[in-house]
C-alpha cells in the first residue's frame, strides 16, 4: 500500500523518516504500535534517508488504483 502525509514530522530516533506535506510513501510495514516503516517515493525535499519509520497517524493511505 501507498499513504501521502498529511502532517509534516521531524525525525526523533536516526532510523525515523523526515515527511512532508504531500510526500507519497510505499509502506513495507505497519506495526502494532501505530507506526508504519516504509519507503520514500516521492518528495518535493531531499532526504537524509529513504528507508524507515514514521508516524501511521501523520498520513492517509491512497487507493490502491492511484
Amino acid at each position: 500500500p501507498r499513504c501521502q502525509v498529511l502532517y509534516n514530522y521531524t525525525p526523533q530516533n536516526p532510523d525515523e523518516l523526515e515527511i512532508h506535506v504531500g510526500d507519497i510513501i510505499t509502506i513495507v510495514e505497519m506495526c502494532d504500535d501505530g507506526w508504519y516503516c516504509g519507503l520514500m517515493e516521492n518528495s518535493k525535499y531531499s532526504k537524509k534517508m529513504e528507508f524507515g519509520t514514521f508516524p501511521g497517524n501523520y498520513v492517509k493511505l491512497l487507493p490502491e488504483d492511484e
